[in-house]
């Protein structure tokens, strides 16, 4: 049997209780020589869950992650096509 990324994620999502999760992060955190901040929304139950989450952090690649998975789910449900090229100029990134 073969699972898409959407179901991975949400196998992922339901099985991992917000106290073991946050426990989780707060072990790898721990291991680094800095200050970590992660947070997740369960978008069915509304479950929120955070580490540091009350602080603010610098966006890098990271806001580029909801995006990557936004498109590879397109991908899976076949309404994008995974070798595309597309174009985007300056007047697409001003949201209006």
């Amino acid at each position: 049997m073969t699972l898409t990324r959407r179901q991975c994620l949400w196998a992922f999502a339901v099985t991992a209780p917000a106290s073991s999760l946050s426990d989780e992060w707060s072990r790898i955190a721990k291991s680094t020589n800095g200050v970590v901040g992660a947070a997740a929304l369960h978008l069915t139950t509304g479950q929120r869950v955070s580490l540091n989450g009350d602080e603010r952090f610098p966006l890098a690649s990271v806001c580029k992650l909801p995006i990557a998975m936004n498109i590879l789910a397109l991908v899976d449900d076949g309404k994008l096509a995974r070798i595309r090229k597309s174009r985007c100029c300056p007047a697409m990134w001003c949201v209006r």
